[in-house]
């Protein structure tokens, strides 16, 4: 009994994972998941799988959802995880992109930088992330 439970347990993490990684940008009229870094934590964070979304051109606004847990959360664009630059963002524009829901444009400007434009005003600088992606589950 003890091993379906924590077996149910970890389905439900899964699930759970699964429900809430993606972000969304929209590349050339094609939805593509898309997640964003967090914080690393030796324990209790999760490793997810390869950056999914497809490659992006440099220079090109790219439609960009962002969900409810924000630009620091998974951030998955240009084929890439992305890691928010918090020290670009007004506390303002924290509260309503950093870690909140938003749309705006994703644009690579170089191999390394993406910008990200509300389109409630305000951007946000993101720097591709270097190694395997881990995260936690956005509440």
């Amino acid at each position: 009994m003890n091993r379906i439970a924590g077996t149910a347990a970890l389905l439900g993490v899964v699930a759970s994972l699964g429900a809430c990684t993606a972000q969304r940008a929209v590349l050339e009229g094609a939805s593509a998941a898309t997640e964003s870094s967090v914080p690393q934590s030796p324990r209790g964070a999760v490793p997810l799988p390869k950056a999914s979304s497809p490659e992006a051109a440099r220079n090109r606004a790219y439609r960009f959802q962002v969900l409810h847990c924000g630009l620091i959360w998974l951030v998955d664009f240009d084929a890439s995880y992305w890691d928010v630059d918090t020290s670009t963002m007004t506390e303002d524009e924290n509260q309503r992109f950093g870690i909140n829901s938003d749309k705006g444009t994703m644009t690579l400007v170089s191999e390394t930088v993406a910008i990200y434009r509300s389109d409630r005003g305000g951007d946000a600088t993101l720097h591709r992330h270097a190694g395997p992606q881990r995260s936690f589950l956005c509440g």
